[in-house]
């Protein structure tokens, strides 16, 4: 497409026409793409990198430390990061950044700025990453396509093809799948309204697991939401009731994307939380005096709590059982914002006597039945009493309806999800936890040896992209058996980026009893192309 091209010249692309394209013919469309052809001499230049979307960014060049510190300067719009230790609170300003370089960037976060919308460069080694910066001047290039990073100059930023995606089509190709009876829903990873929005343009039909962590890195809440994860202190009534009513505004903004047309998945606290305090020898007085502590008992409350190994530490359900004053609040502020749906819609929702958003609470990382029996029974306790107690403040009887659900992240979940599913509506597996149990790997550091393992044969496919039969695959078939054989109707869905992969679909597809996936916003219209192409092709096979 070139410059001076109108949006009347652009050639509208049909559903026939979508359901014919490859990957990157419809990411070419759908993503940012440079406009004019890199110089052979930055091309020469490029450097290898890992990069976490398939996009192809520019944009001023920034460090960290002034990025944070920067006004509402127009000069630093659009800017990409150089951050030497990463500090997530620079993704509450997603809206001035589209890239991130670092050495060092948890696998997580990866994840998390990918659903913003944010291109991040991984340079793996701290000596690269500081020759770099040290040649970087004005601005820079990221190419998400070819995985490379480019010195030099704006280049500027255009779709690549002169056809364009209409939300017609998005609706049709909806509809076409439903005709043919493809029942895979894809659902968006959304964890604010700007993510849930972007999922939904791009056909999806619900939220997958809201991330509730990633609300807290706001400035003004985030110090309350630090002393609430404590051990030695927890927020008085008043800061537990901000902290419900800022949940309740997020939820809420969530289900108003999908009012009377889907399900809100909010998925209950599971918070890294070496990530949300400085190690001991950082903190000082200034942050002691915020978090309402002296350093020393600042400093013990964190050491107490801090794990030894993250992925095996003190998260998920077993951090609402020893403070399940967390997960109440939780529970509280999601029917409450479920009872403000209902009894103020938006004014954008059609009045077609539907019944609202559905909701569907998750609890992450359950082991057992018997874990999941005590959050059943402390999520319905919860919610009745919120129900009662929002009925009488609205002088009206209200009858909210919810459902409940496991996230099976470790193995032995998967042996006793039957025992699992007596207590609950929905199995959502966490496929990027459950990877590191079964493989006994670190996403964070099995890059370093995963292309010998693939090149000597150790693995066919990353195990971190690809869902197979070799895999969790088979721990995920032992799981549906055994929790339809206690429950018949549950639903199954899957819920790690693997299920974005084309192999993984056609994996998840041929074995059946999937239900939905659900994927990071700008992956939702691939996987729903990928998806009914490849049911298409099962169904042409069987013919």
């Amino acid at each position: 497409m070139t410059a001076n091209q109108t949006a009347k010249e652009m050639v509208e692309l049909e559903v026939n026409e979508l359901l014919a394209m490859k990957k990157s013919d419809l990411e070419d469309i759908i993503y940012p793409r440079f406009k004019s052809k890199l110089t052979e001499k930055a091309k020469s230049e490029g450097i290898n990198c890992a990069v976490n979307l398939p996009f192809q960014v520019t944009g001023r060049i920034i460090t960290q430390e002034k990025f944070l510190r920067r006004t509402a300067d127009t000069r630093y719009k659009k800017s990409i990061v150089l951050a030497d230790e990463f500090d997530p609170s620079i993704l509450n300003y997603s809206n001035d950044l589209i890239g991130i370089i670092t050495p060092s960037l948890p696998a997580h976060y990866k994840i998390v700025a990918a659903a913003e919308g944010i291109t991040v460069a991984y340079l793996e080694k701290e000596r690269i990453f500081r020759e770099f910066c040290k040649n970087a001047k004005f601005s820079i290039s990221i190419d998400g396509v070819n995985q490379k990073l480019y010195l030099g100059k704006d280049y500027g930023l255009s779709a690549s093809s002169a056809r364009v995606l209409s939300l017609q089509t998005i609706k049709q190709l909806e509809e076409s799948s439903q005709e043919r009876n493809d029942i895979l829903q894809v659902r968006v990873n959304a964890d604010n309204k700007m993510q849930a929005e972007i999922g939904k343009s791009f056909g999806a039909q619900a939220t997958g697991p809201v991330r509730t962590e990633y609300m807290f890195f706001r400035e003004d809440i985030l110090p309350l939401f630090q002393r609430f994860l404590l051990k030695f202190y927890y927020c008085n009534k008043e800061e537990r009731e901000e902290l419900k009513n800022y949940q309740v505004a997020s939820f809420s903004a969530i289900f108003e994307v999908f009012s009377n047309q889907g399900s809100v998945c909010i998925r209950l606290l599971d918070p890294p939380f070496a990530e949300f305090f400085p190690s001991a020898e950082k903190i000082d007085d200034v942050f002691a005096k915020k978090m309402g502590l002296t350093k020393k008992a600042l400093i013990d409350s964190i050491d107490w709590s801090r794990e030894a190994n993250p992925m095996l530490g003190l998260r998920g359900s077993r951090l609402g059982i020893i403070n399940k004053e967390m997960y109440e609040m939780q529970v509280e502020a999601a029917i409450t914002a479920l009872a403000q749906e209902q009894i103020f819609p938006s004014l954008l929702t059609s009045s077609n006597g539907a019944k609202g958003t559905k909701l569907e609470i998750l609890v992450p990382l359950v082991m057992n039945g018997e874990e999941m029996r005590l959050q059943y029974e402390m999520i319905n306790k919860t919610a009745q009493r919120t129900i009662r107690n929002l009925s009488r403040k609205y002088f009206k009887p209200l009858n909210l309806s919810y459902s409940i659900g496991a996230m099976i992240e470790v193995p032995q979940a998967c042996f006793d999800a039957g025992e699992i599913a007596r207590y609950c509506q929905t199995l959502s597996f966490g496929t990027n936890d459950l990877t590191q149990c079964v493989y006994g790997i670190s996403r964070e550091d099995g890059f370093r040896f995963m292309p010998q393992y693939l090149e000597n044969g150790i693995f066919a496919a990353d195990p971190f992209k690809i869902i197979s039969d070799d895999g969790i695959g088979r721990l995920m078939q032992i799981a549906i058996q055994n929790a339809k054989a206690t429950n018949p109707e549950i639903k199954i869905g899957v819920c790690g980026e693997q299920a974005a992969q084309r192999a993984s679909l056609q994996y998840l597809l041929q074995q059946g009893n999937i239900d939905f996936v659900a994927v990071s916003p700008y992956k939702v219209l691939p996987t729903k192309v990928a998806a009914v192409q490849e049911q298409i092709k099962m169904q042409e096979r069987r013919k």
